[in-house]
């Protein structure tokens, strides 16, 4: 009669399962909803940094003119890189292609200095940059200067450098050239004026800087530049 007893099932007990069991699984059911929403969290962010990733280098790198730009920061100064290819001539005939890399300070797309050029045209012989005395007391004269000597330079064009000033070319000794139809060469002047601009008068190239805007006007000359050099 024991052994009956022991075998026989307590309905309470049983009530007691069944509720168990049934909290168990609405939790479970819970903890699952709540994992669901964490992942669904986890990879809206991401997606949403993905996104801000894909987005800001399509801001950093863009194509304006035929060139590609990549917009970086030379310590907290931004700036935007370009690349063009050139043709080398060696001795014997031998031509190769090199890559060489160059850097404005302004957005290129945002350099609305006026242009009047019908052609540009360097000539083989000799190209000057003709500096007016006045752009001295500008302080980015002779980064604007390096840096048309670089892009010129690389596209193996002969360079001298000179002044538009009679007297001051006799003082400091350096070649007088001021825009003139005379001169056999190219010449590049970059003086004063009242609006910038770059204007041309024959074989000159006047690059005109107001305010002492010297990179504003110089880089919109070598983006002139710049084009003319991936056309050939």
């Amino acid at each position: 009669m024991e052994d009956i007893k022991k075998e026989e099932k307590n309905p309470e007990k049983e009530e007691e399962d069944k509720v168990l069991e049934l909290k168990n699984k609405e939790m479970d059911k819970k903890h699952n909803k709540q994992l669901g929403a964490i992942l669904m969290v986890m990879i809206g962010i991401f997606l949403t940094i993905a996104i801000m990733i894909l987005v800001m280098q399509s801001i950093a790198n863009f194509e304006y003119k035929g060139l590609n730009f990549q917009k970086s920061k030379f310590g907290n100064i931004p700036i935007y890189r370009f690349a063009l290819n050139f043709v080398t001539h060696a001795s014997g005939g031998m031509t190769s292609q090199v890559t060489r890399e160059f850097a404005f300070r302004n957005d290129p797309r945002q350099l609305d200095v006026p242009v009047n050029i019908k052609q540009l045209v360097f000539t083989k012989d000799m190209t000057y940059i003709s500096i007016s005395p006045e752009m001295t007391k500008c302080e980015d004269t002779g980064i604007a200067i390096a840096n048309i000597a670089q892009l010129l330079g690389a596209a193996d064009i002969q360079l001298s450098t000179g002044t538009d000033d009679l007297e001051t070319s006799e003082q400091q000794g350096v070649p007088y050239v001021p825009c003139s139809s005379e001169m056999n060469a190219t010449v590049i002047l970059i003086q004063e004026s009242e609006e910038s601009s770059i204007v041309q008068r024959g074989k000159c190239y006047e690059i005109n800087i107001a305010n002492c805007e010297v990179l504003d006007s110089t880089e919109r000359f070598m983006l002139e530049s710049a084009v003319t050099f991936i056309k050939y």
